[in-house]
């Protein structure tokens, strides 16, 4: 990896000139290459997008950035931070971005609307500062930089994280944490230092079509890509020469503490990192977490390890006089005009873990193209809202007498969050008197209204990633990182659920003060779809009579297992949710199930 400071990089444009090239012809190049890697790492056709920019030329590359994949049909919201870019290039970028008639928002004026976008967000590229910040942010843009490290969404930085100083490393609090930076024709010091180098997430350099012979003269230094582990979003882990994966399987393990659960850290005295060289979380070689961490390890009496062995010993043979009513009737709420496939995505993985019964209830719509995908499900086709989800009023009719035959409800999914989805929610946690599992657009209307827990009539499941659990405990995504376990035990035993907080090593907690970290797993799952596939395991399980604790344990250790075997064949980046049942479906039979 070949690394130059920025005033070196400076130095190499200025040379470049001399062989045909302009500046603009150098954003456009940048901007462009950026675009390419991110087509090439996403499916973005259909994503939603939003490009951050400041004054610079940084800027101007992010405008490029945002017409190339407007061009390759992702819905694209530009950002402004600053006003009209300053420099002559990037203001060219930008009345060409207006040309194109680009949706742009100010972040100062519209701020309300840049949330709401936010929240509705696929990718988020950062093109703020670049190479061009030193000492602390300004306000505007620590607002903005904060904004996006709050955001569920990829972020992608154009060279160097916002709030990274290129030479030095040096990074203010609120520096954007990326996901991946695009490197423009060289690596920088900010890549590679550890004070910046986790904050880059995954380093991609890229051609911007300056000559070799423009770098002539310019010294640079090298240094093998380091090998790290993200310390951004919870979604991504990133290694330069990645390990095979383990022949030995993980496991999940709850401790049953014998006094209360402990009050938390204070702010002042958050739980270290873990030290050099310690074992990936992925690892099953990782310590299973403990809810009294100064006590020593729990003995077999106190606690159980939720391996293949335990998970099996609940998900028994199959007797030989059964029917489908015997394992289970999942009444699956999900699907919306915009989501069809997490509707289809959660009803097949409830098939493929055993329900013996899965009726989807949608729209016509969704209905019609999910059966296409799993005729084995039966539906219920529901009352469509003018907005293309389920309309609450008119299919309470049709939903109400189903929900007294059902064995577990699954509700969420790709249902949009709108009103009908609170009024759903809230119907279906007072009438039902079966387990009834909370995921995605679920958790949105209930973040709008917690209490309506308090009505519940039968055992809840919540399946948030950070950034739901974030709206659902109104605790900044960084006071929950800084303590994952005593925020989701403390959430569990507020609220009389279990709860499930997604991510790597994935906790489980539940009211009783129990705790578990799932060890199974990778960042291969990092996908749109997985969580559905989840939600569809854990209703599948809970409709077969198995507890909501034990059903949200093995359903999250039996997706990360599944995960983990689908990436062993299909690699991280290229597998895909759906893939994941057919691995599934080999270890139940490896498991003579």
């Amino acid at each position: 990896m070949e690394i130059v400071t920025r005033s070196q990089m400076k130095q190499i444009e200025q040379n470049a000139l001399a062989y045909d090239l302009t500046f603009h012809r150098l954003m456009e190049n940048a901007g462009s290459a950026a675009a390419a890697f991110i087509r090439r790492t996403f499916a973005v056709a259909g994503l939603n997008c939003m490009v951050f920019c400041g004054s610079g030329n940084n800027a101007g590359d992010g405008m490029v950035v945002a017409r190339k994949l407007t061009e390759d049909g992702a819905n694209m919201v530009i950002v402004l931070l600053d006003g009209t870019p300053g420099s002559e290039e990037s203001a060219a970028m930008y009345n060409t971005a207006m040309m194109m008639q680009i949706p742009m928002v100010d972040f100062s004026t519209q701020h309300q609307k840049v949330m709401d976008f936010l929240s509705q967000t696929d990718i988020i590229v950062d093109a703020i500062c670049g190479t061009g910040f030193t000492g602390g942010l300004r306000e505007i843009h620590r607002g903005a930089c904060r904004a996006v490290n709050e955001a569920i969404a990829a972020v992608v930085s154009l060279d160097i994280p916002t709030g990274v100083e290129c030479d030095s490393g040096a990074a203010d609090p609120d520096a954007v944490r990326a996901d991946f930076t695009i490197a423009f024709d060289r690596a920088k010091p900010a890549h590679v230092l550890a004070a910046s180098a986790q904050l880059c997430g995954v380093v991609e350099t890229v051609d911007i079509g300056i000559p070799t012979e423009a770098h002539a003269g310019i010294p640079t230094w090298e240094q093998p890509a380091p090998a790290y582990e993200s310390a951004a979003p919870e979604s991504f882990v990133f290694q330069a020469e990645p390990e095979p994966l383990p022949a030995v399987e993980g496991g999940l393990t709850f401790v049953v503490p014998e006094e209360p659960a402990p009050a938390p850290p204070a702010p002042e005295s958050p739980i270290p990192a873990a030290p050099a060289g310690a074992a990936s979380p992925f690892s099953p070689e990782s310590p299973f977490f403990e809810a009294e961490p100064a006590a020593p390890a729990p003995a077999a009496a106190s606690g159980e390890i939720f391996d293949l062995g335990r998970v099996f010993g609940l998900l028994l043979p199959r007797p030989q006089n059964s029917h489908k009513g015997t394992f289970g009737r999942l009444l699956n709420i999900s699907g919306s005009q915009n989501y069809t496939g997490a509707a289809a995505l959660s009803s097949m993985a409830a098939l493929r873990c055993g329900a013996g019964l899965v009726t989807l209830a949608s729209t016509g719509e969704v209905c019609a193209a999910a059966g296409g995908h799993i005729p084995e499900a039966t539906f219920l086709p529901l009352a469509k809202s003018a907005v293309g989800g389920i309309d609450f009023e008119g299919s309470m009719p049709i939903l109400a007498p189903r929900l007294g035959a059902a064995d577990a409800v699954l509700l969420g999914c790709g249902l949009g969050n709108t009103t009908h989805t609170a009024q759903l929610l809230a119907f279906v946690l007072q009438a039902a008197t079966c387990p009834v599992v909370v995921d995605a657009d679920g958790i949105n209307a209930l973040a709008q209204n917690i209490y309506v827990l308090q009505k519940a009539s039968a055992p809840v499941v919540l399946t948030p990633h950070l950034g739901e659990m974030a709206r659902l405990s109104g605790l900044s995504i960084q006071e929950i990182s800084a303590d994952r376990q005593g925020a989701a035990l403390r959430f569990a035993q507020e609220h009389g659920v279990v709860l499930v907080l997604k991510g790597p090593g994935t906790l489980v907690a539940s009211p009783d003060g129990r705790l578990a970290e799932n060890t199974t797993g990778n960042p291969g799952l990092a996908k749109g779809g997985s969580g559905d596939v989840l939600a569809g395991m854990i209703g599948a399980l809970l409709a077969q009579g198995i507890p909501p604790r034990e059903a949200a344990a093995c359903g999250v250790f039996l997706h990360g297992l599944a995960g983990d075997r689908c990436a062993a064949r299909r690699s991280q980046y290229a597998m895909l949710p759906h893939e994941l049942l057919e691995d599934l479906a080999e270890i139940f039979l490896e498991n003579g199930r």
